[in-house]
C-alpha cells in the first residue's frame, strides 16, 4: 500500500479556508479546503493507477475537538469532504484535511491513512461526480467575498495551532534524538 501521496497532501498542502481550487493550483499554491485537498488526493492516486473518488460527508465534531480546536458550538454539525482509495477490492478512507502540526497542536492523535479524523463522527456520505468538481471549483471563488472575514478568523486559528504543533514535534525529535537534557 502506497502511502506517500497520503503524506505528501496531508502535511504539504496547507489546511485553509479558501476557493476550492484545482488539483494542478492546489499543489502551486500549497493551500485548501477539504475538498481541494481529497481532489488532488484523489487525482495523485488516479495517476498512480489506484481507483480514487472524492467524497462528501456530513460530520459532527465531538465537545472535546470543538474545545481543542477553539471553534465553538456553530461547528457542531458541517459538511466535509475526503478521498477514498480502492485498495484490495476496498475504499479506504484518506482524510488528509488536517496537517500532522494541526492535530499535535489542538492534541489530538495524528490521523493515519485509512482513519477518521479522532472527534469526527461521520455520516450520509455522497460520491461527488468528477465534473461536478470542475463546476464546484470555478464557483467557490465568487462566494469568498461574502465569507472572508469568517474564514480569516478561522485560518488565523487554524495557523495558531499549526505553530504550536511544530514546537511540540521539534521537541519530541530532540528529546527522541538527544535525550532530554537540553531541557535543563
Amino acid at each position: 500500500m502506497d502511502e506517500s501521496p497520503y503524506w505528501q497532501v496531508k502535511d504539504d498542502i496547507h489546511f485553509r479556508f479558501c476557493p476550492v481550487y484545482t488539483p494542478s493550483k492546489t499543489l502551486k499554491v500549497r493551500k485548501g479546503p477539504c475538498l481541494g485537498k481529497a481532489w488532488l488526493l484523489s487525482t495523485l492516486y488516479r495517476k498512480k493507477g489506484y481507483d480514487a473518488r472524492v467524497v462528501y460527508s456530513s460530520i459532527k465534531l465531538d465537545r472535546y475537538l470543538r474545545r481543542r480546536a477553539d471553534c465553538g458550538e456553530m461547528a457542531a454539525m458541517l459538511g466535509h469532504c475526503y478521498a477514498e482509495i480502492r485498495m484490495d477490492g476496498k475504499w479506504i478512507r484518506a482524510d488528509t484535511t488536517f496537517p500532522s502540526d494541526y492535530e499535535v497542536g489542538i492534541g489530538i492523535p495524528i490521523t493515519q491513512f485509512g482513519r477518521g479524523i479522532k472527534g469526527f463522527t461521520y455520516y450520509n456520505k455522497v460520491v461527488i461526480p468528477d465534473n461536478l468538481l470542475n463546476i464546484i471549483s470555478s464557483g467557490s471563488e465568487l462566494i469568498m467575498p461574502f465569507a472572508s472575514g469568517l474564514f480569516s478568523m478561522f485560518n488565523d486559528k487554524i495557523r495558531k495551532y499549526e505553530r504550536i504543533g511544530r514546537k511540540i514535534n521539534c521537541i519530541n525529535r530532540m528529546s527522541s534524538t538527544q535525550g532530554l537534557d537540553f531541557l535543563e
